[in-house]
């Protein structure tokens, strides 16, 4: 018996993994959002936009924010949008709570949570 539980929990474990590393699908649930990002799918490393359009992300050591990657690109998204409007994103902050996700995105070199740092768009989301 102890066998089979100890299968039961790999297999689930590895279904976990795989569900992370593919990504979780969020509802845009914001004016904004369903305008120019739509539905969206964020991995670890990547956010791919309901159009298909997708950036990469590197973490910058603080828990949530991260620089786009390529640096400098700013993908056209729904209806011809970019994330900020002609000025390419340099930082990206996601903040999970429950089934609610919330994308905020600055433009400028000042990281988020400092003075000054520059937010230049907000979009909302549920699972």
């Amino acid at each position: 018996m102890g066998r089979y539980v100890g299968l039961i929990a790999l297999c689930l474990g590895l279904g976990l993994h795989a569900a992370h590393a593919k990504g979780y699908r969020w509802t845009a649930t914001s004016t904004t959002s369903m305008a120019i990002t739509g539905n969206i799918v964020v991995s670890a490393n990547r956010i791919q936009f309901g159009n298909g359009a997708a950036v990469g992300l590197n973490s910058t050591g603080v828990r949530g924010v991260f620089t786009l990657h390529p640096p400098g690109v700013n993908p056209v998204l729904l209806h011809g949008n970019r994330l900020c409007g002609d000025e390419p994103p340099t930082y990206l902050t996601i903040e999970q709570a429950g089934r609610s996700l919330a994308l905020y995105v600055y433009n400028g070199s000042i990281m988020p949570g400092s003075p000054g740092a520059d937010m230049c768009a907000s979009y909302r989301y549920e699972r």
